[in-house]
């Protein structure tokens, strides 16, 4: 592509970016929406769950996950992700009864406002030197994402916690932009939301903080933690009748904690945890969560060493290409639509990931100003979601938080390049090189493992 066509095509983008970016949200509503009824996936594992506990709710039995003669300080559901994707399925099932179909709707809806507001959250990153090509990109990289699609046809907590995060993020840089103190107030309630929805994106909490300090917005950081206060406190009140403490959201740490964290560890999910979590699992969820916790902190301190070494490998395989979204049980039998859908999650990661790293690296030594304030708070908060689980375990979707983050900084990259046509350049290579090496090294670690998970 030389420099005349260049010119072209990012002035093609920008001239009709709103009927692109429209056909972006849209494109996205539909792909999400025809994969879902197509494959009409039954919920199962985790999904599972969130169905059981939802329909338990609805039929007066409370927020439990096992039977009525299990006590409800014992009930697995406070090991789940929660609460507030099972009351948005509550919700649902109470209006349109118990069918999926109104639940993959509204999340093709999420899919495609998280498109949307990704663009709308570039155009307030990047400021004076935005071009409409960098939301767009960000925008398509979200829409189109083989594992996000998948996710929205699942009954999975991590669409709807995308969606409430975005929202979130893009809402505080507005209220940044325009500081009142209703602004905080509704970040603060939007903050609670997503806290109570996905409990370790609570960590955007510090860069939250962060910014209320350095601005000496105080009095709006109070209103901030008051709403978010406000909005939570139902379901503290709801858990302190059942386990006589303070739970704000769930008790699912002391488990994923353990999981990651015991002599047959291996730093992502596998039947190992087993040995250690089956003797607790119908113990009273609360004691039960601080005997997890400290068996972890026991074992840590055993053998500090093979902790750290253990969360080498987690962070090697959160951020591995060759862990592609490819074991969802729908797929058994289809070798075909099995096979593209790890190639097309593959694809997607590499594309992302690469380009994504080079955003980071281009928009921290190009930028100045407020413009560099900002790509720093970002890069921050990107840098937070492995770190959200990198103590715990990982899998695939447990990275699908950094998407967005990454295809903003991505979005930046292309238009870079298409600006400049510098394929080689020093922020692409480092990125192409330390993505390739760590993906090299997973592989060589985990061969067989990899195999089996495709």
């Amino acid at each position: 592509m030389n420099m005349m066509h260049t010119s072209y095509f990012l002035d093609f983008l920008e001239r009709y970016s709103r009927r692109l970016l429209w056909g972006v949200i849209g494109g996205a509503f539909l792909v999400s929406l025809f994969y879902s009824f197509y494959y009409r996936i039954e919920p199962m594992v985790d999904a599972e769950a969130y169905n059981v506990i939802a329909q338990n709710i609805i039929s007066g039995n409370g927020y439990r996950m096992d039977t009525n003669d299990i006590p409800l300080n014992a009930d697995r559901s406070m090991i789940k992700s929660g609460p507030g994707y099972e009351f948005l399925l509550v919700g649902f099932f109470y209006v349109f009864g118990h069918r999926y179909e109104p639940v993959w709707i509204f999340q093709a809806l999420f899919h495609a406002l998280s498109a949307l507001l990704v663009f709308l959250i570039s155009r307030r990153l990047f400021k004076d030197m935005w071009h409409p090509a960098m939301g767009l990109t960000g925008a398509a990289l979200i829409a189109f994402s083989p594992d996000l699609i998948l996710a929205s046809s699942m009954l999975l907590v991590e669409n709807f916690a995308l969606f409430l995060m975005l929202l979130f993020v893009w809402w505080f840089f507005r209220y940044d932009d325009m500081p009142s103190a209703s602004g905080a107030g509704l970040a603060g309630v939007l903050f609670g939301a997503v806290y109570l929805t996905r409990s370790p994106l609570g960590i955007l909490l510090l860069p939250a903080s962060a910014l209320f300090w350095v601005r000496k917005r105080f009095v709006h950081a109070i209103v901030f933690l008051f709403c978010c206060a406000i909005l939570m406190a139902p379901w503290a009140v709801r858990n302190y009748r059942v386990f006589h403490k303070f739970v704000p959201t769930n008790l699912a740490v002391g488990d994923a904690f353990l999981n990651g964290n015991n002599p047959n560890a291996t730093g992502e999910i596998d039947d190992s945890r087993y040995e250690y979590t089956t003797p607790l699992r119908f113990a009273e969820r609360f004691s039960a969560n601080k005997t997890e916790i400290d068996m972890a902190l026991g074992f840590i301190k055993a053998d500090p060493l093979r902790f750290l070494k253990i969360t080498f490998y987690r962070v090697s395989i959160y951020f591995s290409i060759a862990r592609p979204t490819g074991w969802w049980p729908y797929l058994e039998g289809m070798r075909f639509q099995q096979l593209a859908v790890v190639v097309s999650s593959a694809v997607y990661a590499f594309v992302l990931f690469l380009l994504g790293g080079a955003g980071v690296l281009g928009a921290i030594t190009r930028t100045t100003g407020q413009t560099r304030q900002r790509v720093l708070f970002f890069t921050v908060m990107l840098i937070l979601m492995p770190v959200s689980f990198m103590f715990l375990i990982v899998e695939t979707r447990y990275r699908y938080s950094a998407y967005p983050f990454m295809a903003l900084f991505a979005g930046y990259a292309f238009t870079l390049l298409m600006r400049e046509r510098n394929f080689f350049d020093r922020a692409l290579l480092i990125s192409f090189s330390l993505f390739s090496l760590n993906t090299l090294f997973d592989v060589a670690r985990n061969f067989q493992r990899i195999l089996d998970r495709l």
